[in-house]
């Protein structure tokens, strides 16, 4: 069950912040804003994921880049708006 948690706080954690990043960059003024509202409640949601396994600080900045277990497609190059669409 641990491990389940792990996977799904780690996609939105990873989601969210890909999403909040184009803040300011989109071509539009509300696709923009609308992924940024859109990120923010998955970050918020993985945090909760985490603190039903512990402590969210230390499985957020304390492991290292591979100990991650996010989705293989959060892992790809995010340079494309219409990709992070």
């Amino acid at each position: 069950m641990k491990d389940l948690i792990f996977y799904l706080a780690d996609d939105d954690l990873v989601l969210g912040y890909r999403d909040t990043e184009w803040t300011g960059f989109g071509p539009f003024l509300e696709d923009f804003h609308q992924l940024h509202k859109m990120g923010l409640p998955m970050r918020v949601c993985s945090m909760r994921l985490y603190e039903i396994i512990g402590n969210p600080d230390n499985f957020v900045y304390k492991r290292k880049p591979e100990e991650f277990r996010n989705a293989y497609i959060l892992e790809l190059k995010d340079d494309d708006y219409t990709f992070t669409l």
